[in-house]
Parts: C-alpha cells; structure tokens; sequence
C-alpha cells in the first residue's frame, strides 16, 4: 500500500490537545478532518500533536491512488 505522507510543524508555544483534537484547536482543522471524510471516508488520517520542546505537529496521511 502507498500513501503520500504530509507533516506540518511549527515551533510555536503549541496548543492543548482535548480528547478530540479536530474539535478542540478551532474551526480550521475540523474543516480539514470534514473535508478529508467526505473525500476519502475512512482511508485517510489526520493526526494533530504537541511536540516536546514546543510546537505543533499536523500529519496527514493519504493513499496515493488519488
């Protein structure tokens, strides 16, 4: 199986991650995660992460048959 991997990482302060990222650091990415369902349904991810020294980490994971 291939896939096309997309990672985008800042060095900012981060955010505070919920149970349910897409819901909880905005409007913005729920859209994102929306648009991807509608798309793909359930053969993508979008992985949302703090990291350890700061910063933010958005991974998407698509299959690369599109």
């Amino acid at each position: 199986d291939s896939y096309l991997l997309i990672k985008v990482i800042d060095t900012g302060p981060g955010v505070m991650l919920s149970a349910n990222p897409t819901k909880s650091v905005g409007i913005g990415l729920k859209n994102t995660d929306d648009r991807l369902k509608a798309f793909y349904g359930d053969n993508y991810e979008l992985c949302l992460d703090t990291n350890d020294d700061g910063g933010f980490c958005a991974t998407i994971r698509l299959p690369s048959d599109i």
